[in-house]
């Protein structure tokens, strides 16, 4: 498992990087920045449905808790890859905000499409990482702090997204605090896997 902890930082790394790349221009799209922004939140979450498959080795304990919280976490993988498959779509062969917002009303008019993408996606995948978080936290894998560190990081993404203007960075500080307490949980990984391999020498 240890060598998936270095996937733990990484997610959250690239959705920072889309962040920048969307408040250097990408958000006057569709343009060439909106669909590179979209491209590497693509690779972050799919990096995020990594963490949870290492996330969830993390502890042998509560199997049947971990499972539940790693399908949560997976479903809303596919989710947010779908969802930002939508955006790119939608912005190809667009022109301005209001074309955009029509290409992507067609694209998830099938009921139920978009309440599953736009709504559903995040909070399954961020519950079922908490989750795994929390569970870790209570098998003494890693500390409360860290958990409530990246907890309070997604909140601050969550909310920060839709804003805009100055309010938007929200969304970057709360990225830095998630990259943060998933370096953490990366490290306490890489201990707990080093005082495994002591005691049984």
């Amino acid at each position: 498992m240890g060598y998936m902890a270095r996937f733990f930082p990484l997610a959250p790394a690239f959705w920072l990087v889309g962040w920048c790349l969307m408040r250097i221009g990408g958000s006057n799209g569709p343009n060439v920045g909106w669909i590179a922004a979209h491209s590497v939140w693509i690779v972050a979450f799919a990096l995020f449905g990594v963490a949870a498959f290492g996330l969830y080795r993390f502890v042998a304990e509560h199997r049947a808790a971990g499972l539940t919280a790693l399908a949560l976490s997976l479903v809303g993988t596919v989710a947010m890859i779908a969802h930002m498959g939508v955006d790119i779509a939608a912005a190809v062969g667009t022109d301005t905000r209001a074309e955009l917002a029509a290409e992507s009303a067609r694209l998830t008019s099938a009921p139920g499409v978009e309440l599953l993408l736009f709504d559903v996606g995040p909070a399954l995948l961020f519950a079922g990482l908490l989750g795994l978080l929390a569970r870790a936290a209570a098998a003494g894998a890693l500390s409360w702090t860290t958990w409530t560190l990246v907890a309070v990081g997604i909140v601050l993404m969550v909310v920060g997204r839709p804003l805009d203007g100055w309010l938007r960075a929200l969304e970057g500080f709360g990225v830095l605090a998630v990259i943060i307490g998933m370096d953490q949980v990366a490290s306490s990984s890489r201990m707990n896997r080093a005082d495994r391999s002591h005691t049984s020498v």
